[in-house]
């Protein structure tokens, strides 16, 4: 899909022919049906498996969060460990160090990724790329996590494709594509279930060289998330708050899918 193509597609009334589109995309690259999940990211002690997000409000150096990994990393050596990528600029400004030493002595101490975040368009997209360039540069995989409908437009949000496009031709690391939703409380500006649909059937087509397209229930509920899966997505994303991990099966059995936990590296752990 080219640039105008993609524009025309935002622009277009034509919502099931975009979709069929995507979908036979996501058939191409995951031809096995199955759909994938994952639990949520918890810092909590008691967590044997699945992923934990490192505070870094009690580490403010980069010698503590070493430190804090390494204890992690004994205690739950299968666990995946995430932590911000901003608590990673933050330490790249107090330690002046740069992000490749960063992220270099972060994996090193047990890293494995950094959290989803979520990127907002704005002055930040070339900083949050760096710092999943030196995440990949340091053999680490991430997800390119970006927040649209936030007062932007069409044209922003293809800016930030090409963008993650082109990063993924230099380097490789981006696991999954994960188009978020902008859902403030009561706001009719934010997008709507179409808009959100058109914008993950485009991730898929637009940006082929990522071969993950993660959908979310977070700002769109399950009923959308359901119809995304069918519009180029092969990941549920994780499961959303007040949502029970069987309930997001049902939501991925009956869009015709076989649901199957995965890792925050988009290994599977369990084929339902």
């Amino acid at each position: 899909m080219t640039r105008e193509q993609a524009f025309e597609s935002f622009l277009s009334s034509d919502l099931i022919g975009l979709g069929m589109e995507a979908d036979a995309a996501r058939r191409t690259a995951h031809p096995e049906e199955v759909v994938t999940y994952s639990l949520s990211e918890t810092a909590s002690s008691e967590l044997k498996d699945g992923a934990i997000r490192i505070k870094t409000e009690t580490s403010e150096t980069l010698e503590g969060l070493e430190e804090s990994l390494r204890e992690f990393r004994k205690k739950f050596p299968h666990s995946q460990l995430l932590v911000s990528a901003w608590a990673v600029v933050s330490l790249a400004g107090s330690s002046g160090l740069g992000l490749d030493e960063i992220f270099r002595r972060l994996h090193a101490a047990g890293l494995d990724s950094v959290a989803e975040d979520g990127l907002a368009s704005g002055p930040d997209v070339e900083e949050w790329l760096s710092v999943h360039r030196s995440a990949h540069r340091a053999g680490m995989k991430t997800i390119a996590a970006f927040i649209f409908g936030k007062g932007d437009d069409f044209s922003l949000r293809l800016d930030i494709l090409d963008k993650i496009r082109r990063l993924q031709a230099e380097t490789g690391g981006f696991l999954a594509l994960a188009p978020i939703s902008y859902a403030p409380a009561r706001d009719l500006d934010a997008p709507t279930g179409v808009e959100y649909l058109k914008m993950v059937a485009i991730s898929r087509l637009y940006v082929p060289e990522v071969e993950h397209i993660q959908a979310s229930a977070t700002a769109q509920g399950l009923k959308v998330l359901q119809m995304a899966l069918r519009f180029g997505a092969n990941d549920a994303g994780p499961v959303p708050p007040g949502t029970t991990e069987e309930d997001l099966r049902r939501v991925i059995r009956e869009a015709g899918f076989r649901p199957a936990q995965r890792d925050a590296l988009y290994r599977m752990m369990a084929l339902f």
